[in-house]
C-alpha cells in the first residue's frame, strides 16, 4: 500500500522466476479495505480523520459550458487524470475521468471535442448525465470510511468534497492514494501497523 500511497496505481506482481502472476490495482486495494471495515482497529482508525482534512487543495475545475478539448488541455498542463464541472453558481455537478478520454478515443469524432463538457461526458458515456453518475462527492465532515467506502461503491480514483454551506463548490479531492497514504501512516497516523487478510475466495483484480 505503500506504494499506491505514492500514486502508482498498479503494481505487478512476480514469482520466484520473475515471471508475472498477477496485478495489484488500487481499487483492489480500496476494495479489499471496504470489505473490512467492519474491524474494530480500521475502523477506529479511519472514523478519525474527515475528508477535509485529507483533501487537495485547491480544486481545479472548469465550468460545464467549457469545451471538453479546452478541459482536455486544462488536464493535460495540469497534469490531471480528473477535473471537476461546476454550473454557474459554482455547484460541483460531476467530474471527468481519464477513461472519457479513451472512450472518445473510440470514437474518433472531432465534432464532439468541440463540445460543451458536460454534453461530452453524456454522449461519450451513451447516457445522460444526471442517470449515467452516481453521486461522486461527499461533505468536509465525511470521514474517511464514508470516502472509502463512497470509492469502492463508484469504481473511482477520487472523489471531490462539496461544501453545502457554501453552494456545494467543491473545496477538496480526495483520492485513493490520499486515503492510502493516511493508512500508511504518512501523515503521523497511527494505522501502519494494520493487517487485512483478504477472504478465501481469490478476489478478481
Amino acid at each position: 500500500m505503500q506504494l499506491m500511497a505514492r500514486r502508482i496505481k498498479r503494481i505487478p506482481v512476480v514469482d520466484e522466476k520473475g515471471e508475472l502472476v498477477n496485478i495489484v490495482s488500487q481499487s483492489s486495494v480500496m476494495r479489499l479495505l471496504s470489505q473490512h471495515l467492519t474491524d474494530k482497529k480500521i475502523q477506529a482508525e479511519l472514523l478519525k480523520v474527515t475528508a477535509i482534512e485529507i483533501g487537495v487543495k485547491p480544486v481545479v475545475y472548469v465550468n460545464k459550458e467549457t469545451l471538453a478539448s479546452d478541459v482536455f488541455k486544462v488536464m493535460s498542463d495540469k497534469n490531471l487524470s480528473g477535473i471537476a464541472v461546476i454550473d454557474h453558481m459554482g455547484t460541483f455537478l460531476c467530474s471527468t475521468q481519464a477513461s472519457d478520454l479513451k472512450l472518445y478515443l473510440k470514437k474518433q469524432n472531432l465534432n464532439i471535442l468541440r463540445k460543451p463538457i458536460r454534453q461530452f461526458l453524456a454522449q461519450v458515456r451513451q447516457e445522460e448525465l444526471v442517470d449515467n453518475l452516481p453521486n461522486v462527492s461527499v461533505k468536509p465532515k465525511d470521514t474517511i470510511a464514508h470516502v472509502l467506502n463512497k470509492l469502492a461503491v463508484v469504481k473511482m480514483h477520487r472523489v471531490f468534497v462539496a461544501d453545502p454551506k457554501n453552494g456545494l463548490r467543491p473545496v477538496a479531492v480526495v483520492s485513493i492514494s490520499d486515503v492510502l497514504k493516511h493508512i500508511c501512516g504518512s501523515k503521523g497516523s497511527s494505522s501502519s501497523g494494520l493487517v487485512m487478510k483478504p477472504k478465501s475466495k481469490k478476489q478478481k483484480q
